[in-house]
């Protein structure tokens, strides 16, 4: 009897199990075809984002929108597609895991982390230096350093007001108007 009883539960659960699936199956919206890259791989982003025209050294049907964005190719749902997307690629705080991979940019990004116009340690190191709060002008500052440490005095407080707006190690978007539109590591 026992045994009886266990087999109707399980058969039930069966039941409950194949209807979820069944029900889940048709109120899910699936596109009407897959999208491919010119190299074979399917970016399902292409599903939603119809006619994104980009540079042609980056065109979308040839690699894709996931090898810059990250996030989900495969998924079909906007939520499991845009977990872990980045919408600038050319942020220096995400470039390592975006243009700086094998096969794309990898020569030019420790290049550009390392230029005066990421680094700005010429500009941190003269206000320093006129402010008081270095012995000369040769300082060895970056802005990584200083977003990395908290770091603030008068002369860095001015540094973030004026000349970081427009830098490199910025993030785009951050501020309104024009200052907004600045920075943005790469892509500035």
């Amino acid at each position: 009897m026992k045994k009886h009883a266990n087999s109707l539960v399980a058969l039930a659960l069966l039941l409950m199990l194949a209807a979820f699936l069944i029900f889940r199956e048709n109120i899910t919206k699936r596109p009407g075809r897959l999208y491919e890259t010119v190299n074979g791989r399917v970016e399902m982003c292409l599903s939603c984002h119809k006619g994104v025209v980009l540079n042609p050294a980056h065109d979308v049907k040839v690699i894709g929108c996931s090898s810059c964005h990250l996030g989900d190719p495969l998924a079909i749902s906007k939520a499991k597609a845009h977990k872990g997307i980045v919408k600038n690629p050319g942020d220096l705080r995400v470039v390592d895991r975006t243009c700086g991979v094998n096969g794309c940019h990898a020569i030019h990004v420790p290049e550009v982390k390392n230029s005066l116009m990421a680094t700005n340690r010429g500009i941190i190191a003269t206000l320093r230096y006129y402010w008081g709060e270095a012995p000369n002008q040769n300082g060895d500052y970056s802005v990584k350093q200083l977003m990395d440490s908290h770091e603030n005095s008068l002369a860095l407080d001015y540094y973030r007001k004026l000349c970081a707006t427009c830098h490199l190690w910025k993030r785009k978007g951050d501020l309104p108007g024009f200052f907004g539109e600045k920075g943005g590591g790469c892509s500035a």
